[in-house]
């Protein structure tokens, strides 16, 4: 009996023994499996990191960029202000030039006229009314007539110009003006971006 209990204790020692033996390697493959998933999971996340880290870099570059180009804009749009300015000035002061042109066209028409019909001008046979019709082809063939005429022509001409100059530089303006709106939203876009 003694025997019997002797082996039966060998055997539960080495069946304990083969037991923990189990026991021991399937620690050891868990325990490596935890190591491989850390090493795994860390080299993932350096990855992911980096990704990050890049993104952020190429974010605030991308910001600092659209902030240089937002100063950009913004002394352009100064300049185009001041153009359109001088241009506006150009009109008022082409304007004025129309006008005292005209003055001047209807001043020397008059004074022609008023020269044509005087009596030491009259032409022997002519009657009043044909009379008329000559002294206003002599005026219009007057050099200071024409002289005038062709200041007159040359203000409104200058005048278009200057128009049409003043909105081309208002469609410049509008035009940087939504250019620099666009920054503006990007430039939020990419700040709310990098908050997050």
């Amino acid at each position: 009996m003694f025997t019997l209990f002797k082996s039966d204790i060998v055997d539960k020692l080495m069946n304990a023994n083969h037991s923990f033996s189990n026991l021991a390697y399937e620690l050891h493959c868990t325990v490596q499996e935890i190591q491989s998933d850390w090493k795994e999971t860390t080299e993932a996340n350096e990855k992911l990191l980096n990704q990050v880290s890049v993104n952020v870099n190429e974010l605030v570059g991308s910001i600092s960029q659209l902030e240089n180009e937002t100063k950009e804009v913004e002394m352009l749009m100064n300049e185009l202000n001041k153009s359109v300015e001088t241009a506006r000035e150009h009109v008022r002061l082409g304007e004025i030039a129309v006008v005292k042109a005209r003055r001047s066209f209807s001043h020397t028409i008059d004074t022609l006229r008023n020269f044509k019909n005087r009596e030491d001008c009259q032409f022997f046979g002519v009657k009043r009314r044909e009379l008329v019709f000559i002294c206003d082809f002599y005026v219009r063939s007057d050099p200071w007539f024409k002289s005038s005429q062709k200041a007159m022509h040359e203000a409104l001409d200058n005048l278009k110009k200057q128009e049409q100059q003043l909105k081309d530089e208002i469609d410049k303006y509008n035009a940087t003006q939504l250019q620099l709106t666009n920054i503006s939203q990007q430039l939020n876009e990419l700040n709310n971006t990098l908050q997050e």
